[in-house]
This record gives C-alpha cells, structure tokens and sequence, in this order.
C-alpha cells in the first residue's frame, strides 16, 4: 500500500527518472539495427524529443516542489544542457561517435521544454488556479 502512495504521489519524479535512464541507455548503450527510416535526421529529432521531455517534466518538478523558483528552472536547464554535452563528450568512448549536432538538438529541445513549461504555467496553469 506505501509503494502505490509513493507511486501516486510522486509519478512525475518517477517519470523524470525513467526518461533520463532511457537517454542514457539510449545515448550510450543502444545499436541502432541499420533499419534506414526513410526520415532525414530522425536522431536529431530523437535528441531534440529526449531532452525537451527531460527539462519539461523537470520543471513540472520544481513547480510542485519550490513553487516556480525561476532560479531552480535555470538550474534544471544546465543540469540538462551540461547532460547532453557530457554525453556528446563521452560517447566515442562507448563506441559511439559524438556529433555537435546532436548536442545543439539536445539544447534546443532543453529551450523549447522550458519555453513550453513557461507559457503552460503561465497560461493555463494559473488561469485554472485563480
């Protein structure tokens, strides 16, 4: 009974924490089978997704937890920044080969997840509150 109140309670974080072991093992770990998608640059996509996510619900974190400390937003942005830079530094070592592209997806996707959590906030959030 104390895990599902856990789990109910904190699914976000949950959440959180399952997207950023899947960018790990998705950055790092995974071979790709060599499938040809017929998308052009669909990893970029991939980088730009994965990291929007990651700063998106990192914010929905801070909200519920700091209320909207926008100091606390900027922390997670280069916490997810400094994520996809280190992955980028480190991937070779992996077997994996390191592309700055990739990395400024991933920044645009950290922007975006801000810019978004920002105006859902803002918008909706606090319209609903009122």
């Amino acid at each position: 009974m104390k895990i599902i109140k856990y789990i109910t309670k904190n699914r976000t974080t949950i959440l959180w924490v399952i997207c950023l072991l899947s960018i790990v093992y998705l950055t790092l770990f995974y071979k790709s089978s060599g499938v040809d998608y017929q998308i052009p640059h669909i990893d970029k996509i991939a980088h730009f997704m994965m990291f929007f996510s990651i700063t998106s619900l990192g914010s929905m974190i801070i909200l519920k937890k700091y209320n909207n400390r926008m100091r606390f937003i900027i922390i997670n942005f280069i916490a997810s920044v400094s994520l996809g830079g280190l992955i980028e530094i480190i991937q070779p070592y992996f077997g994996r080969g390191a592309d700055f592209i990739d990395f400024y997806a991933d920044v645009l996707g950290a922007i975006v997840g801000v810019i978004m959590y920002k105006f859902i906030y803002f918008k909706i959030i606090k319209r609903i509150l009122k």
